[in-house]
């Protein structure tokens, strides 16, 4: 069995698979994360360093303006997200940690920044990501399997 303090980030963590641009448009991001049906992706500067991350919520906050209540959908704000960019989304720099990093402590950080998401790195270069989802999944299935579920 298992135990909570065997586990590592690189056990739960999903690949990195999208990496964004900064100067990518909102709407190539939205087409990036569907199209990769991921919640989240690192934000990398013209250096290939990593800057921030994006997640959906920041995309919905980008999108909100085209929302309102009892109208039709304003599709000029929408074609606007065309236009803006996502750096002006990312709001702090991305809170990180080693692949080995056991999955405790990533709950721990996560909580202390107040984050939902942690960009995971080797050599200075994102690998993947590990989401709150990620570790509350992982905690109950550990808990699960210790109480005989």
């Amino acid at each position: 069995m298992i135990l909570l303090d065997e586990l590592r980030v690189k056990d739960v963590m999903s690949p990195a698979n999208v990496c964004l641009h900064r100067e990518a448009t909102v709407a190539e991001a939205v087409q990036a994360l569907v199209g990769a049906a991921v919640q989240g992706a690192p934000v990398l500067d013209e250096l290939g360093e990593l800057v921030g991350v994006v997640s959906t919520t920041d995309l919905l906050v980008a999108m909100a303006p085209s929302f309102r209540p009892g109208k039709p959908l304003d599709v000029h704000a929408l074609h606007d997200l065309k236009r803006q960019h996502i750096h002006d989304l990312v709001e702090r720099s991305p809170v990180t940690c080693d692949e080995t990093l056991g999955v405790a402590d990533a709950c721990q950080l996560m909580v202390r920044e107040r984050v939902h998401r942690i960009v995971v790195i080797r050599a200075n270069a994102p690998v993947g990501l590990v989401s709150a989802i990620d570790l509350v999944r992982a905690v109950a299935c550990l808990a699960s399997r210790m109480s005989g579920r």
